[in-house]
């Protein structure tokens, strides 16, 4: 009996390891399954990830726009002795604010970062046990939060340094200006926002552009915006570089003798830069305002060269216009044919007539020959005209030359049967 005991247990354990070997077996089975099937994608999870992430950029545009502008008015506000002692708490004030909503930001393009990955998983181009270390979205989650990071704290009012220029003369900067400029980095998050609330970035645009073997992101719908409404693209463009360069332009310029402590000179300079015109009245004479314009220069050739090609293509005509443009030189090619041959078969009938009678003007007579063989040539011209003008490339427009040929011929020919068709009824009339 005990001998039975000990081996019925035996039994037990020995199935209790083979069920718990079995069970572990089928979790690594479905773990190995889950990553190498295509998971399905359903409509309504992928729509409410991507509202999420609409949110979650709108946010990030507001609180990097709210911290700029903080920034900016403690660099006005700090900028010139007077005005500091007069408006310390204002600027106390932004300072706060741009730190605040530089903690606030930071929060949100992680929180940012993963909708994105929520909303790429829905969409099925990630499994959902990635995470943002397997996906390496770290990498430039770290370089994002490097950037909003950078901000003028509470402190900063009372620093500020100088630098040498040419004539050897003292330029005064302050810190919060100088980061302030830095700070101009976060406008990509403007480029972001825009592009996710266009229809371009929408989960139906991912399944198309899925399906065709791209993928619809920022640069895509970027792209979109641009060959769609070229003419709101390029005032924007163009707008907001000056607006964005002008800004660098008068922190580092306006303590070097020129005028640029007022914001409409140095979106003039802005302007004649971007445009190269380039009057004179206004110039950068500090190292780091020259950097600032020699970008605008470039970003200026690119958006006047961007102008140029939109110009060039609206004016282009499209397949429906060209057509009818063509039809519309054919006929009235072929009313200046008609006159240019009847003047031809009038002057010729004329000189016929000159040479028959019996008492003509030799005169006369050289005078009429000339008027004929004027039209001739002209009408030689018009042959040429018409060879170019009905000289086509493609087979269909062949095929369709001939087949107006057909046409006409078979005209003639329905002309000319009902005619005789009328001589012989005439005929036939005689008879009877």
């Amino acid at each position: 009996r005990t001998r039975n005991a000990q081996e019925s247990q035996k039994k037990k354990h020995h199935h209790k390891d083979k069920s718990k070997s079995s069970s572990e077996i089928k979790k690594h089975y479905q773990n190995y399954q889950s990553l190498i099937t295509i998971q399905s994608e359903d409509i309504n999870v992928t729509s409410f990830q991507f509202e999420k992430l609409k949110i979650a950029e709108t946010l990030c545009f507001m609180l990097a726009a709210t911290g700029w502008g903080c920034a900016a008015i403690a660099a006005d506000l700090t900028y010139l002795d007077n005005i500091y002692e007069e408006k310390k708490t204002s600027a106390n004030l932004a300072l706060i604010g741009c730190s605040i909503t530089t903690v606030l930001l930071l929060v949100c393009v992680i929180w940012r970062t993963l909708k994105e990955l929520r909303f790429e998983q829905a969409k099925g181009i990630f499994s959902y046990q990635d995470t943002i270390f397997t996906t390496k979205k770290y990498n430039v989650l770290i370089v994002e939060l490097a950037i909003n990071f950078i901000h003028p704290s509470y402190g900063l009012d009372t620093y500020s340094f100088s630098v040498d220029n040419e004539n050897h003369t003292p330029i005064h900067y302050t810190y919060i200006g100088v980061i302030s400029i830095i700070m101009l980095a976060r406008i990509y998050h403007f480029i972001r926002f825009v592009s996710v609330i266009q229809q371009y970035r929408s989960p139906r645009s991912q399944r198309l552009c899925q399906m065709n073997g791209c993928r619809a992101g920022t640069w895509y719908s970027v792209k979109c915006l641009i060959q769609e409404s070229p003419n709101v693209s390029m005032t924007v463009m163009m707008i907001g570089g000056i607006l964005v360069f002008a800004y660098p332009l008068r922190i580092f310029e306006r303590s070097a003798g020129q005028d640029f402590a007022s914001y409409e000179n140095s979106a003039w300079c802005i302007i004649l830069t971007m445009t190269t015109v380039g009057y004179g009245d206004y110039f950068p004479l500090t190292d780091a305002g020259r950097l600032i314009v020699f970008f605008a220069c470039i970003w200026g050739v690119v958006v006047v060269s961007l102008i140029v090609v939109t110009l060039s293509n609206q004016l282009l005509l499209d397949c429906g216009e060209e057509n009818s443009l063509l039809i519309l030189k054919r006929l009235r090619f072929k009313e200046e044919m008609k006159q240019v041959a009847a003047f031809v078969l009038t002057s010729a009938m004329k000189y016929r007539n000159l040479v028959k009678s019996s008492a003509y003007d030799k005169g006369k007579l050289e005078m009429q020959l000339g008027k004929f063989r004027y039209h001739l040539n002209e009408f030689r011209q018009f042959r040429i005209k018409q060879r170019s003008l009905y000289e086509f490339d493609s087979f269909e427009d062949r095929v369709e030359t001939k087949m107006l040929k057909v046409i006409e011929d078979m005209d003639e020919i329905q002309q000319l049967k009902n005619q005789i068709n009328h001589v012989i009824s005439e005929l036939e009339g005689r008879r009877s």
